[in-house]
């Protein structure tokens, strides 16, 4: 019998992947035209980032990381020389959560401190209500963490960047990996029947059939599980994707229970960030050994995790910190090439900063190849970025999971993934 008394739990929690990728309303998916001349120049000789992370509330455990790698960052550019030679200025602030009004508080402050971008918030929603103070302030936002696809197409004045692949790029990565196993992958797709679940199906279907596979089924997640279950089955896919969210564990695990029943091996079963979670205390024992799941962002390296602890020992986990990390070399690199640390100056170099330059990984490097009058393109401790003039990133890194007997998710690789097919 399934093992009723474990807590479930995973590296992020499904429900918290779940609140960073959720937007509080629907918004189509188009990507608005930022295309924007230079701005005047409104920067006072120093780049004044503020850091919008939760360090209370329901997303808490993600804080002490991603505050202490904007430390890093900042750190490692005021070592290279600084910003048009001065410091960076960091100021941090708790972004709370959805509930409360610390956002619209701290923002306020961060007006009054001067601060031209804002790192942060980690959450959709919290990002959707903060947008529309920054850009009455221009002050530009990079936000290492929150994933909803709709974000990109928001009235933002061109202010608006994320260091972390959109949710929806899942599609991609799991059509490219799925390719990987089976040039002839037949894949079928459960998905939420939302904004999320309609950019996963219309990413994977499009991406398989590029390359020769197939998306043979597609079907919201409902009660009927054992009837889903053999009509899924019935299709004969080489893989079955669970797109689900954090609050549809049981009838998750209820699903893939079924599946396995109508003959689905554990190992053509592939959860993703949103239910990526330890299945133990609702499957029988043994049952999810070998499935897979991908997760979102990267696993940075140790020497990476030891230069966080060196800043804050108490850090322990560190999941959005390579992009916070980022977040904060990338508007320094902006700033730099700008000649102003202004907000809107900083937002519109932002994706010249990340893409079609030499490559280079460090402040030192960076700051360097521009101080030679050469183009950059920092790919950092999260990857290759290639933020494109929506501020959206074009390639990511996602997490490989294996599932082990125990019915929880372990951690075994990473990969880049982008945009197979032209869209």
């Amino acid at each position: 019998m399934p093992r009723p008394h474990r807590i479930l739990r995973a590296a992020v929690p499904a429900l918290l992947i779940a609140a960073l990728a959720g937007c509080s309303a629907e918004v189509v998916p188009e990507p608005a035209d930022r295309t924007v001349s230079a701005p005047e120049p409104t920067g006072d000789g120093v780049l004044t980032i503020g850091t919008l992370l939760p360090t209370s509330g329901e997303a808490a455990v993600l804080g002490p990381a991603m505050v202490a790698a904007a430390e890093l960052a900042a750190r490692d550019v005021d070592e290279a020389g600084g910003v048009g030679g001065a410091p960076i200025e960091l100021v941090h602030r708790d972004s709370g959560d959805a509930a409360g009004d610390q956002l619209e508080t701290a923002f306020g402050e961060f007006v009054e401190d001067g601060v031209d971008v804002v790192i942060g918030p980690a959450s959709s929603v919290l990002v959707e209500r903060v947008l529309p103070l920054a850009v009455e302030a221009g002050v530009a936002v990079i936000t290492p963490s929150a994933t909803a696809p709709g974000l990109g197409a928001l009235d933002d004045d061109g202010l608006l960047a994320r260091t972390v692949p959109s949710a929806g790029l899942q599609g991609s990565a799991l059509a490219k990996r799925l390719l990987v196993e089976d040039d002839d992958a037949r894949v079928a797709l459960v998905r939420q029947d939302d904004e999320l679940g309609r950019e996963l199906d219309e990413r994977l279907s499009l991406d398989l059939e590029a390359a020769g596979g197939a998306l043979v089924a597609s079907e919201p997640l409902d009660d009927g599980t054992e009837e889903l279950a053999a009509d899924l089955a019935g299709r004969e896919p080489t893989a079955v994707v669970l797109a689900t969210g954090g609050d549809q564990l049981e009838r998750t695990a209820a699903l893939a229970t079924a599946l396995l029943a109508h003959g689905v091996d554990a190992e053509q079963l592939w959860f993703t960030a949103g239910n990526l979670a330890d299945y133990g205390p609702l499957v029988e024992p043994g049952a999810l050994e070998g499935a897979h799941g991908l997760g979102i962002g990267a696993q940075p390296g140790e020497s990476f995790v030891q230069r966080l602890r060196e800043v804050d020992p108490a850090v322990l986990g560190t999941a959005f910190a390579a992009e916070t990390y980022d977040a904060v070399l990338l508007a320094a690199l902006a700033a730099a090439m700008a000649g102003d640390d202004g907000g809107a100056s900083i937002a519109t170099r932002l994706a010249e900063a990340s893409s079609g330059g030499a490559e280079c990984d460090s402040a030192d490097a960076c700051l360097e190849a521009l101080a030679d009058g050469r183009d950059i393109d920092y790919d950092g401790f999260s990857g290759p970025l290639d933020l494109d003039a929506a501020g959206e990133s074009q390639r990511g890194t996602f997490g490989l999971h294996v599932y082990d007997a125990s019915g929880a998710p372990q951690r075994s690789g990473q990969f880049v993934s982008g945009k197979v097919s032209a869209r």
